[in-house]
């Protein structure tokens, strides 16, 4: 073996500390709007009204509650100082709907497709 550590994956996640806040949010501006703009993204557009759809154990399965539409309201008031700071709530969306609902129905698989296209920037 070289012995030399495996690297993340994920090289391209690694941010450049001279970006420019407005490039940067124009940046993720692009990736969440190309996002929110799929028809299987529709459900994670908005807040989970889990009271309205009688999912009352959310709050208790689900601790951090996040939707594409808060991430853009957050990216619009500059609550993001990095990528990396976007991308993990963004991945939080994912991973709460993959939580919260059972693999197999229509949300885990939407969600776990739109993960994978994000991923994939």
């Amino acid at each position: 073996g070289t012995g030399t550590m495996a690297e993340p994956a994920s090289k391209k996640a690694r941010v450049d500390s001279s970006v420019d806040p407005e490039r940067l949010a124009k940046q993720c501006k692009n990736v969440l709007q190309e996002v929110m703009s799929k028809d299987i993204a529709e459900p994670f557009n908005v807040k989970v009204d889990w009271k309205g759809l009688g999912l009352n154990d959310y709050p208790k399965v689900i601790k951090h509650p996040m939707d594409l539409g808060t991430v853009r309201d957050k990216l619009r008031s500059g609550k993001y100082a990095t990528t990396a700071d976007f991308a993990a709530d963004v991945r939080l969306v994912w991973k709460n709907a993959k939580t919260y609902n059972q693999e197999g129905s229509e949300i885990y698989d939407a969600a776990h497709e739109l993960e994978t296209d994000f991923e994939d920037r």
